[in-house]
């Protein structure tokens, strides 16, 4: 037996028309940079830290300097997993 699932209109929709509009305005993802382009922004401590970044995948809920940085951002909030 063979399920078919019909089409996610968005992704068809966005399928047809994403690169190919005048003015993409509908993006929610990040500005596409290349690895250089982000690493010129970087300073000789986070390009080291990106040398010794290893492709794999992370906790769901983030890993620690992640939610050290969003905790930061808050005036009476720690990092925490639990």
């Amino acid at each position: 037996m063979t399920l078919t699932l019909p089409d996610f209109a968005l992704e068809v929709y966005l399928g047809r028309h994403e690169f190919s509009a005048k003015h993409y305005l509908c993006g929610s993802d990040a500005q596409t940079l290349t690895v250089r382009e982000l690493l010129d922004m970087a300073n000789d401590e986070e390009r080291e830290a990106f040398d010794r970044l290893p492709l794999s995948y992370t906790p769901t809920w983030g890993g620690e300097r992640l939610l050290d940085a969003i905790a930061g951002t808050y005036e009476r909030s720690t990092a925490s997993t639990s």
